[in-house]
């Protein structure tokens, strides 16, 4: 007899310095938890930005905003996983991509240079 697979909706990832907790139970109601040095951010419902994408799932958030100087996003790529009916929980490992975009009052026409810098976190942990 062939064991049923359950969709994972809940990831606990950690890696490069940081933590991160994704929650999709509710498809209306996502919600994300970031903790690094700084502390603990918690973000759910609008402020978080959904994009679907080749990689899979990718949800986004702003972690830093300062006017007339940069905007620090994070976006986490979620891999679509089913673990055993039987089983709590499965590995997973994934990336996440912080994205700091300099920004000018006067618009990205009066920055010199790159816009967009990356910073690749590596992330593994469980799903369940």
């Amino acid at each position: 007899m062939k064991e049923e697979l359950v969709s994972v909706k809940t990831y606990h990832l950690a890696g490069d310095g940081v933590k991160i907790v994704f929650s999709m139970v509710d498809p209306d109601e996502l919600e994300l938890v970031y903790e690094d040095k700084q502390g603990e951010r918690k973000f759910s419902g609008r402020a978080i930005y959904r994009d679907e994408t080749q990689l899979g799932f990718m949800p986004s958030v702003v972690l830093d905003q300062a006017p007339d100087s940069h905007t620090l996003i994070l976006s986490l790529v979620v891999p679509s996983a089913n673990r055993p009916e039987n089983n709590k929980s499965i590995s997973v490992n994934t990336f996440a991509v912080r994205t700091t975009i300099r920004t000018s009052i006067g618009g990205p026409e009066l920055i010199e240079g790159q816009i967009q810098s990356y910073e690749i976190l590596t992330l593994e942990g469980n799903a369940w």
